[in-house]
This record gives C-alpha cells, sequence and structure tokens, in this order.
C-alpha cells in the first residue's frame, strides 16, 4: 500500500474520502470474508479512465487472494468504477454472499440499474446479489427480479407527486435499526448455513 503521508497530500483530501477507504480481510478455515468499504479502481468519471494510485489495482496486485473470497461487501455501492475483474471474477459452484448497500445521494444513485452496469455487471459472474435496501423503493419483498426491479423504479407513480419530481420514496414507517441489513452465516469451509434479512433487505436475481 502507500505510506499514509503520500496518501494524504494535498489539499482536497475530503473530496478523495473513498480512495482512502480501509479494505479489511477476514478469515478463519477455508473462509475469506473481504470487507471493500468504498475504495474505486478509477476516478468516478466514465468520460475517461483515471486510475487511483491507492485503489484497487494496487491492492489486488498486492492481494490476489482477496479474490478467492466466500463473502464480499461489494465495493462502492456496486458502482461500475469499483468493479474489478480480479476481486469479482467467476467462482466454482460453491455460492458467495455479495452484498450491496446502496446509496441515495441527489442524482446520483447506486447501484445503478442500467444494462452492462452496477447489478447487470455483477449478476455476470453471481447469480444472486443481496442488497441492504434499494434507496428509491420501499421494497418490502425477499426477492426482485432485476427486470421487475428495473420497472417498479422507474415507473411513474402517481400516488406520490415526490417521487415524479425524483424524491426519495421511502417507507410509510421510519426503518428500524436491522431492517436494512443483511446477516450472513459461513461455516469454516466457506459455505453459507444461514441467512438473515430486515424487512427492507432482498436478493436480487437475473
Amino acid at each position: 500500500m502507500l505510506p499514509p503521508s503520500e496518501v494524504l497530500q494535498g489539499s482536497d483530501v475530503a473530496k478523495r474520502a473513498n480512495e482512502l477507504s480501509a479494505v479489511l480481510e477476514i478469515q478463519w478455515g477455508g473462509t475469506r470474508v473481504v470487507l471493500a468499504g468504498d475504495l474505486p479502481r478509477i476516478e468516478t468519471n466514465r468520460q475517461r479512465e483515471i486510475p487511483i494510485p491507492s485503489g484497487w489495482e494496487l491492492v489486488m496486485q498486492q492481494r490476489p487472494e482477496l479474490g478467492e473470497h466466500s463473502g464480499l461487501k461489494v465495493p462502492h455501492h456496486a458502482s461500475w468504477a469499483a468493479m474489478h475483474l480480479s476481486l469479482m471474477r467467476p467462482a466454482p459452484a460453491t455460492r458467495r454472499a455479495w452484498v450491496v448497500t446502496p446509496l441515495h445521494n441527489g442524482r446520483n444513485h447506486l447501484p445503478s440499474l442500467d444494462m452492462n452496469d452496477g447489478l447487470d455487471l455483477l449478476h455476470l459472474v453471481e447469480p444472486c446479489v443481496m442488497v441492504t435496501r434499494e434507496p428509491r423503493v420501499a421494497a418490502g419483498r425477499a426477492v426482485w427480479s432485476l427486470p421487475e426491479l428495473r420497472s417498479t423504479v422507474r415507473g411513474p407513480v402517481v400516488a406520490n407527486p415526490l417521487v415524479a419530481r425524483g424524491k426519495v420514496l421511502t417507507p410509510s414507517e421510519p426503518l428500524a435499526p436491522l431492517d436494512a441489513a443483511w446477516a450472513i452465516a459461513l461455516d469454516d469451509a466457506g459455505c453459507i448455513v444461514a441467512r438473515y434479512r430486515g424487512t427492507a433487505a432482498f436478493d436480487v436475481v437475473p
């Protein structure tokens, strides 16, 4: 990794907060869980690819075994700019636990529901992705297909004019602390043996 003094240089540290994200590895037996924070691999501007010195390219060069994981907190809300092929490569038949935490921040909606982006890209290598909560819809369901989720989120909601103006659609009651959460139990061989989801969390399948 880069020395902290080098990473923290410059006056725009606050704007580069994601570049300072930690990547935490937890390992026991044959099980590896990677908590990837919000670290991107390139600057989040799709007009051109500008590698981030402290990003995923450096991490995967130094720790390629992170790609052999049983559980992954998908980095940066599953944005395209954070996806590294060595971290998110296809796995054998054993199912992995991939968890995405959504973000709604003004015009920034993650994970993306566009074709060839966000959840669509994750499904190329992982058939089921666990989402803690979709920020633009009150889910209340255990499983959504990606086409169904797209239709629900993007469809007009006549009953709530705030939604038509781009505001967040939230549940009728405030979320409890564990409503937007996934908990997964893994054994020491890397197999999922139990799962718990809050009422706002759900699986997304292709």
